[in-house]
C-alpha cells in the first residue's frame, strides 16, 4: 500500500518529487499511523502504544517530539509553511487534514488509485476495514459439500502457517527497529567550485576571442560553442586540442543551440533565417527563411523538430526531415522555450502578458507537441518572460522571474521581497507554484547539473538543492552572462570577462569525483562552507549573520570567523555529538593563538553541556558537564598550527571520548555513564557563554556522523584531500 500527499510519498519510507527523505523510525512509524488514519484524531495515548509497543515510556513530550519533527521536514522539503499536515486537537491528539491518495498493489506501481478526503465526505474507495466487512444485503454464496482434509495434512498446515506467522512478526519489529534510512546518491560529493575556490587554487579560464552572449557545448563536452548576440560568426573551440575554429553563419546571431544527437548545432537569425552546422567538420547548410527574428531556441530530444521564439511572430517548428516551417501558436512575445524531456510538452514564456498574464505578471503555456493543443496555463505569480527549463523527470517548470521585483512600473505583488532575484518553480501535475529566492544579481536561465541541483549566474554563479531550494554553492566575483553543461553534467561553462584581466573568458567548471564523498553511513550533518552556510545532508545551518564571508579553503571555501559576532549552529538531526557513538569532524584554520571557542553546547538550568576550544599552547581541549554539575576535560597531545589548516575530529564510541589531529590519535578519556543527549537548544559557534576568547580563523568541511568512526576513517578523511583525485 502506497499513500500520496502533495509532492509526498509514503510506502515504508518517505519521498518528496522521488527523493528519500531522512526520517528517524519513530518518527516515520507516527507518520504512517496517522496517514493511514488521515481524517481520524489519533490519541496520544494510541500512538504510544504503536510506536512504543509493550514499552514504558516516561516522557510526557515524547509524542511531542515526533510530531515537532515530522511536521518540520514535511514543511522544509515542500518549501509550503503555510500547509498545516497534521493538525493537534488538544486533549484529544493528532489528526492528518491534507488530502491523501492511496494506491494498491504491489510498491504502488499497480491498481486503481483515488483520492481521499474524509474531511469533505466525498472519499471515492473504501478503507480497508469496509472492505473486509460483507454488506448485510450481499446474497449468501452458493453451498459446496465439505471436503474432509487428512488430519496429517491439517497438523502439517497450520504448523506452517504458525513458523511464517512467528517469523513475520520477528522479522517485522526487528525491520522496525534497524531498517536504514534511505540516503539519494553521494550527497557529499559532486560539487563544482570544490577546485578553484579552494586555496592555492584558480579557475580554469578558456580565452575566448571576443565577448560571449550565447554559449553551447556538444552532448561529449568536447566542443565548446560560442557567439556574441547580434555577431556574424561563431567560434568553436575544441576542449582537447585547445584549437579555435571560427564559422561564419551569414547572418547576426540570434541563438544557437546543439542538437541532442551532437551531429549539428543551429543557428537561428537575430533578423531572418535558420541554419544548420555539420559536426565535426563545421560545413555549413542552406539557410531556411524563417520571416522574422528569434530570440531563442528549443530542440527535441530526437533532434527532429526546432523550436523558435519569434516574439511578434509567435512559436514556430522547424521539422529537420521536411525541410517545413510551420506555426505553432500565433500568440504574440514569447520570449524563452524548452521542450520537455519525453519531447511530448512544449513550455514558452511570454512577455506582455502571454495568455491570461498581466504586466509583471507573465505567463507560461505548455503545450502538446503532437497536437498543438495547450495543456496549461500558469499566470499570477511575478515573473516577465524569464528562461524557463524542464526538470531532468519532466514534471517541474522553473521559470527565472527577471526583474518583476524590481523594475518600479511593476506593482509588486506576490514578490518575496523588494528588490528579489528569483525563479518560480511550478509542479505541472499538482498546479502549484512555489518560489526560490537567489543572490543579488543571479537570476538567469535555470541550468539542471542533475536532478537536484540547478545553478544560475549572474554577479555570481549559484548552484541551488532543488528540493530544499537553499544554495549548495555559490561563488562570487565573476560577472556571468551565458552557461551551457555537457550530456553527463560533468562539465559546466560560465562566459563572462575575467574578474582580474576583464577580459572576456569561458571558466570550466568539473564536477568533483564520487570517490571524493566521505563515508556516508550513519552521517547527520554535512557543511562544506562552498559559499553558504547551510548542511547538505539534513536542515542544519549556520546563523548570526546576514552577510557571512567566505575565503579559499581546504575544499571549496571556508567560513570566516572574524570574533565579533555571535554565530549558532542550529541542528534538526535525531543523533547529535556527543551523544552515545557519534564523530565531529572539521578544518580549523586559526588566525591567532589562544585561548578561543570552536563549539560549545551551553548549559541551561539542569541540562548537560560540552565544549570544544583552544588552550593557550593550542591544543585542541574537549570539556563535559554532566546535569548533576561534575566536570570532566581532554585535551589534545599536541598543538595546532597558527595561519594552517589543521584537520580535527572528536569521536564519543561508549563511554570513550578521543580527540584526533591531522588524522592522528591525540588523546583518550572514558568518562562513564555520562549523559548528553539534548536536541533544543543551538550550538554556539565560535564563542562561548563562559568568556572564553572568540574564534578568529576560518572553518572549513564540517561533517557529523551518528557513529563512532574508526581511527583508519579519521584518517583516510585527511589523506584523501591531500593526494591523489580528491586533492583540489
Amino acid at each position: 500500500m502506497e499513500y500520496r500527499f502533495g509532492s509526498f510519498r509514503l510506502n515504508g519510507d518517505l519521498f518528496f518529487n522521488h527523493v528519500p527523505i531522512r526520517l528517524e523510525p519513530k518518527a516515520l512509524r507516527l507518520l504512517a499511523v496517522l496517514v493511514e488514519r488521515h481524517g481520524d484524531v489519533v490519541s496520544k495515548e494510541e500512538l504510544r502504544r504503536t510506536i512504543w509497543p509493550g514499552q514504558l515510556v516516561t516522557e510526557e513530550n515524547s509524542i511531542e517530539v515526533l510530531v515537532f519533527k515530522v511536521r518540520k521536514a514535511l514543511k522544509e522539503h515542500s518549501g509550503d509553511e503555510k500547509t498545516t499536515y497534521i493538525e493537534t486537537k488538544h486533549t484529544r491528539g493528532y489528526r492528518f487534514v491534507v488530502p491523501v491518495q492511496v494506491v494498491n498493489g504491489p510498491e504502488g506501481r499497480t491498481g486503481a488509485a483515488d483520492v481521499l478526503d474524509r474531511d469533505e465526505g466525498n472519499s471515492s474507495v473504501s478503507s480497508p476495514r469496509e472492505l473486509l466487512e460483507t454488506p448485510e444485503s450481499a446474497p449468501e454464496p452458493p453451498k459446496s459439500k465439505k471436503r474432509r482434509w487428512p488430519p496429517w495434512l491439517v497438523i502439517g498446515i497450520v504448523g506452517g502457517v504458525l513458523v511464517v506467522v512467528v517469523l513475520s512478526v520477528v522479522l517485522a519489529r526487528r525491520d522496525q527497529e534497524i531498517r536504514p534510512i534511505p540516503a539519494p546518491r553521494r550527497v557529499t560529493a559532486g560539487r563544482f567550485t570544490w577546485r578553484v575556490t579552494a586555496e592555492g587554487r584558480a579557475p580554469h579560464a578558456i580565452d575566448v576571442p571576443e565577448v560571449v552572449d550565447r554559449l553551447a557545448v556538444t552532448p561529449d563536452g568536447s566542443k565548446l560553442l560560442g557567439a556574441a548576440y547580434l555577431g556574424h560568426r561563431i567560434w568553436v573551440f575544441d576542449v582537447a586540442s585547445r584549437e579555435v575554429k571560427w564559422v561564419d553563419a551569414g547572418m547576426k546571431v540570434g541563438a544557437i543551440e546543439v542538437a541532442p544527437d551532437g551531429r549539428s548545432f543551429w543557428v537561428a537569425s537575430a533578423q531572418d533565417g535558420l541554419v544548420e552546422v555539420r559536426l565535426p567538420g563545421l560545413e555549413v547548410g542552406p539557410a531556411a527563411p524563417t520571416g522574422g527574428g528569434t530570440y531563442h531556441i528549443a530542440i527535441s530530444p530526437d533532434s527532429r523538430q526546432i523550436y523558435l521564439a519569434m516574439m511578434h511572430l509567435g512559436v514556430k517548428r522547424y521539422d529537420v526531415g521536411a525541410k517545413q516551417l510551420v506555426t505553432v501558436t500565433e500568440q504574440p512575445s514569447p520570449h524563452f522555450v524548452d521542450v520537455s524531456p519525453s519531447g511530448e510538452q512544449l513550455a514558452i514564456s511570454y512577455q506582455n502578458g502571454g495568455p491570461k498574464g498581466r504586466e509583471g505578471h507573465d505567463s507560461v503555456g505548455v503545450m502538446d507537441t503532437r497536437t498543438g493543443a495547450t495543456l496549461q496555463v500558469f499566470s499570477g505569480p511575478p515573473m516577465v518572460g524569464g528562461g524557463i527549463r524542464y526538470s531532468p523527470d519532466g514534471e517541474e517548470l522553473w521559470v527565472d522571474g527577471w526583474d518583476a521585483c524590481r523594475t518600479a512600473k511593476y506593482d509588486h505583488e506576490g514578490c518575496p521581497a523588494v528588490p528579489a532575484w528569483f525563479w518560480q518553480v511550478f509542479r505541472l501535475k499538482e498546479g502549484w507554484v512555489k518560489t526560490v529566492s537567489l543572490p543579488e544579481h543571479s537570476g538567469s536561465v535555470p541550468i539542471f547539473l542533475s536532478r537536484t541541483e540547478v545553478a544560475a549566474v549572474g554577479h555570481s554563479v549559484v548552484v541551488v538543492d532543488a528540493i530544499k531550494g537553499t544554495f549548495r554553492e555559490q561563488m562570487r566575483g565573476m560577472m556571468a552572462g551565458w552557461a551551457a553543461v555537457s550530456a553527463d553534467r560533468s562539465q559546466f561553462y560560465v562566459a563572462g570577462p575575467d574578474p582580474r584581466t576583464k577580459k572576456p573568458v569561458v571558466m570550466k567548471l568539473e564536477r568533483e569525483p564520487e570517490e571524493c564523498a566521505v563515508n556516508e553511513s550513519a552521517l547527520v550533518h554535512f557543511l562544506p562552507f562552498d559559499g553558504a552556510e547551510v548542511d547538505w545532508v539534513a536542515y542544519g545551518r549556520v546563523s548570526g549573520r546576514e552577510n557571512w564571508e567566505y575565503a579559499p579553503g581546504v575544499v571549496g571555501q571556508a567560513l570566516k570567523f572574524d570574533g565579533e559576532s555571535r554565530p549558532e549552529l542550529h541542528s534538526s538531526a535525531a543523533v547529535q555529538f556527543p551523544d552515545i557513538d557519534s564523530t565531529l569532524v572539521m578544518y580549523l584554520k586559526p588566525e591567532k593563538s589562544g585561548p578561543m571557542a570552536v563549539l560549545e553546547k551551553p548549559k541551561v538550568n539542569k541540562s548537560a553541556r560540552w565544549a570544544i576550544g583552544l588552550n593557550r599552547e593550542m591544543k585542541l581541549t574537549l570539556g563535559l558537564e554532566s546535569a548533576e554539575g561534575k566536570t570532566f576535560e581532554l585535551e589534545a597531545d599536541r598543538s595546532l598550527a597558527v595561519g594552517s589548516w589543521n584537520h580535527i575530529a572528536v569521536v564519543r564510541s561508549g563511554d570513550a571520548f578521543h580527540i584526533y589531529v591531522n588524522g592522528a590519535a591525540a588523546g583518550t578519556k572514558a568518562v562513564p555513564g555520562l549523559q548528553m543527549r539534548d536536541f533544543a537548544r543551538p550550538m554556539a559557534f565560535g564563542w562561548s557563554k563562559r568568556q572564553t576568547g572568540r574564534y578568529v580563523g576560518l572553518v572549513d568541511e564540517l561533517a557529523m556522523w551518528g557513529r563512532a568512526l574508526a581511527d583508519r576513517e579519521i584518517a583516510r578523511l585527511v589523506s584523501k584531500r591531500a593526494e591523489g583525485n580528491c586533492k583540489p
